[in-house]
């Protein structure tokens, strides 16, 4: 009888850790997507009468042209209260947040070779093209890159209203800072 009680005493730890370990999993407060809600694009006409259109546009993946690199798009969630990420090792994410102003989208990605490493590499005038699951095409070109804080939002006030692409990744030591890539939309 003193040998179960010593072996009941030795699984409790272990029964507890395992508990908590399930309790962790299915309480924390993560939205996983699979895909990205729509985004919406205003594209100017060059018929007078017919000023602007928008269309809604899932991206499912992003390629760099130039640099002969494709990545899947899948959506990404910024947690605002415990200051995280959704995040993968493989898929660039396109920011969902509804605070974020209509005409500006960001995509995020880790600074990997397999993800967002290539946007380094990036120089004017290269095309960027957003791709949904239905083969449409929406093209962007490179504009410059700008290097901020994680807690610097003035990327969210775009003043121009134009539509903007932003490719944000980590760089510096301990990736404590971010790198933007700001791209402009090429009207077709």
């Amino acid at each position: 009888m003193l040998t179960s009680k010593k072996t009941l005493l030795l699984l409790i730890p272990i029964y507890a850790i395992i508990a908590i370990a399930i309790v962790h999993t299915f309480s924390r407060n993560e939205i996983v997507l699979t895909a990205p809600e729509s985004i919406e694009i205003s594209i100017s006409s060059e018929n007078e009468s017919d000023t602007s259109k928008t269309i809604a546009f899932i991206p499912s993946k992003i390629t760099f042209n130039r640099l002969d690199h494709e990545i899947e798009v899948i959506g990404g969630l910024y947690n605002y209260e415990n200051d995280t990420w959704s995040l993968t090792n493989d898929h660039a994410h396109l920011m969902v947040d509804d605070s974020i102003p209509s005409n500006i989208h960001i995509i995020y990605g880790h600074n990997a070779a397999n993800v967002f490493a290539p946007v380094y590499s990036l120089q004017p005038g290269d095309i960027v093209t957003l791709t949904d699951d239905s083969n449409i095409t929406v093209d962007y070109v490179f504009d410059r890159f700008e290097s901020v804080s994680p807690t610097n939002t003035t990327i969210l006030s775009n003043q121009d209203k134009t539509d903007t692409l932003i490719l944000l990744t980590c760089e510096g030591t301990w990736n404590s800072t971010r790198r933007l890539a700001y791209l402009r939309l090429i009207e077709n």
